[in-house]
């Protein structure tokens, strides 16, 4: 469940639902959120605290750090290739699928994806 935390507050970070300077919710209130324990919150932002991605306000509470979001797109555009290309690619050539069709259907199940530039 820690990780699923810790993950739900990476993504918000990442689409910007969390900006730098950002207050996150209390560990009572992630509890609630996402019926764990106190301690499992208190956890999970400690882990992402000691990453760099929280800051500590003692007495004020905890707030997203102002470089979170960019150090998140690099960790995670780092790990794209390895975590999710090369196993999709991977079981396309293993169903003898074309690079175009494979594009094809990325396009054709992802409208929200655009091509982007480099």
């Amino acid at each position: 469940m820690f990780q699923v935390v810790a993950r739900g507050i990476e993504d918000d970070i990442v689409v910007g639902a969390l900006d730098g300077g950002d207050q996150i919710p209390s560990w009572h209130e992630l509890s609630r959120q996402y019926s764990i324990s106190p301690s499992t919150a208190s956890s999970t932002t400690t882990s992402l605290a000691r990453k760099g991605l929280l800051e500590r306000r003692r007495g004020v509470g905890l707030f997203v750090s102002p470089t979170a979001r960019e150090q998140l797109l690099r960790e995670r555009s780092a790990s794209f290739e390895n975590d999710y290309l090369k196993p999709m690619l991977t079981e396309a050539h293993r169903l003898r699928l074309s690079l175009d069709v494979v594009v094809a259907l990325i396009a054709d199940r992802n409208p929200q994806v655009t091509r982007i530039s480099s």
